[in-house]
């Protein structure tokens, strides 16, 4: 099968052997590749715009560098039970490497994790330019949250108990006026007009840090739980 220098768009493929298979040159947007079989199967120059893999395995070939612009979203599904990975722009290079099949090493969770989970919080909010919302609902956040911490050595139960917390963390932002539903699209959230020059700045430290302050109630509550979590 090939699909080299073409666009693919709202395409699902299920259960399909695509080992070999070409997509070099092509616009993949709206893919899902269910359970498909992608050994050795191509997409050198491929633009990657939106994209899902639920447990496809390794064996794949992209560019050190995929191909990627400002909307591109790549969504894995590693194991049943696992929960969605959400990978934005820059972050899919990541993805790639793991399904060529080469080693991404996990490194140990930072003391500070709560600090940087809020940042991660806070850009889930944004596209990956970090100036578009998004508009994410509540999975979409979390689903952010769990590839990020795709970078770490945790185990799975870990990571469900830090997702929970987390998600609690994402409650009190709400209730202490950092983030705010979308008035215009239920169930979807933004940042409270008055906070996002300040999230803004915490986003492009990566973590909390001068705002501790203002957030040392969220930070707090999140590290005694993250501490119970991670020793």
């Amino acid at each position: 099968m090939l699909f080299e220098g073409k666009v693919i768009a709202s395409v699902f493929c299920e259960n399909e052997d695509l080992s070999g298979a070409s997509f070099d040159g092509s616009t993949i947007y709206e893919v899902t590749f269910d359970h498909c079989n992608l050994l050795k199967c191509t997409f050198r120059g491929a633009l990657i715009k939106k994209i899902k893999f639920i447990q496809c395995g390794e064996g794949a070939s992209f560019d050190d560098e995929p191909l990627v612009d400002e909307n591109s979203e790549v969504t894995i599904v590693r194991t049943d039970g696992a929960g969605h990975e959400v990978y934005l722009g820059a972050e899919i290079t990541k993805v790639a490497k793991e399904f060529g099949g080469r080693s991404v090493p996990r490194v140990k969770p930072p003391k500070d994790i709560p600090k940087q989970a809020i940042a991660i919080i806070f850009s889930s909010l944004f596209k990956a330019d970090k100036h578009r919302l998004d508009y994410p609902e509540k999975h979409k956040i979390e689903n952010r949250l769990r590839a990020w911490l795709s970078n770490f050595s945790l185990d799975q139960s870990q990571v469900r108990d830090l997702l929970q917390a987390f998600s609690r963390g994402l409650g009190d932002l709400k209730d202490q006026g950092w983030i705010c539903l979308n008035p215009n699209r239920p169930r979807t959230f933004v940042p409270c007009a008055d906070r996002r020059s300040e999230i803004g700045q915490i986003m492009r430290i990566g973590k909390v840090d001068a705002h501790l302050a203002a957030l040392a109630k969220v930070v707090n509550v999140l590290q005694e739980a993250c501490d119970k979590i991670v020793t």
